[in-house]
């Protein structure tokens, strides 16, 4: 009787595994040290040979690909390259996301009654964003509120270009007096590759590069922020992560009641 770690090598001569549960002592023999081991066994099981043995490399033939090139190392690839002895692979950086909010109407704190302080709003915006820039597998830098003048938009600006490989803004990128973020960019070398996009929500959305940086300007809306963020900024940070494009979940429905939609810009809903 010859017993087999699962794992083990199967002794030369030996064509099958019988499992213990499928086995029944009858007799037992001493060994060293007072311990006894089987000397005769009942088999319970028909077992044919080839039974509970894997031949040496039928998991993966020779010049087979364990891991491909753009995969993402999560748990299954690690332990994928783990078993054909790679220890060490070439990755690609996690980017770096920082999320900025403008506006000198937004407020973080948080009052004894639950209402924000007077004449202000809470800033949904930049918890959403961050949130939606974590889920992209990115690792996340809170910019805060950037207030509506240029000096405080310079200074959260410049922290968030130091901090970041990716720096996404709300608000302050349209037509209004007190809208800064454009006018800074500028200010600080930023290229603006496009400054209005053909598309509704969205019309706004700026695209800057600085030092090697890229900067996502979205609109203050939220449902407008989070549909930019999806369609700009969310294939950027993947591309720059190495792995492919990914759509959000489509389904095709009927809708109840008529949808009038821009005939001059795509609508996203």
């Amino acid at each position: 009787v010859v017993r087999v770690n699962t794992g083990g090598p199967v002794p030369e001569g030996a064509d099958a595994v019988v499992q213990v549960e499928d086995t029944e002592l009858l007799a037992t023999t001493e060994v060293a040290d007072g311990a006894k081991e089987e000397s005769r066994i009942r088999v319970n099981s028909k077992v044919a040979p080839g039974h509970d043995i894997r031949p040496i490399g039928c998991d993966m033939q020779p010049g087979g690909v364990a891991v491909k090139a753009g995969a993402v190392m999560n748990a299954p690839e690690i332990g994928l390259a783990l078993s054909v002895g790679a220890r060490r692979v070439s990755v690609l950086q996690k980017p770096t996301v920082a999320v900025i909010s403008t506006g000198d109407e937004l407020s973080d704190e948080i009052t004894s009654s639950g209402a924000p302080p007077e004449g202000k709003i809470y800033d949904s915006n930049r918890g959403m964003l961050l949130a939606a820039a974590a889920e992209n597998a990115s690792k996340v830098v809170d910019g805060g509120i950037a207030r509506d003048n240029m000096a405080d938009t310079r200074r959260v600006l410049e922290k968030a270009f130091e901090a970041a490989d990716v720096i996404i803004s709300t608000g302050g990128v349209s037509m209004g007096e007190v809208d800064c973020v454009k006018r800074c960019l500028i200010d600080m070398g930023a290229e603006i590759h496009f400054g209005r996009v053909n598309m509704k929500p969205g019309k706004p959305t700026t695209f800057a590069t600085l030092n090697g940086k890229i900067f996502f300007a979205l609109p203050g809306n939220p449902v407008s922020a989070m549909v930019c963020f999806h369609v700009f900024a969310t294939p950027a940070v993947r591309k720059l992560r190495g792995v492919a494009p990914l759509g959000l979940p489509t389904v095709k429905a009927t809708v109840s009641h008529d949808v009038r939609l821009d005939r001059e810009r795509p609508e996203y809903h």
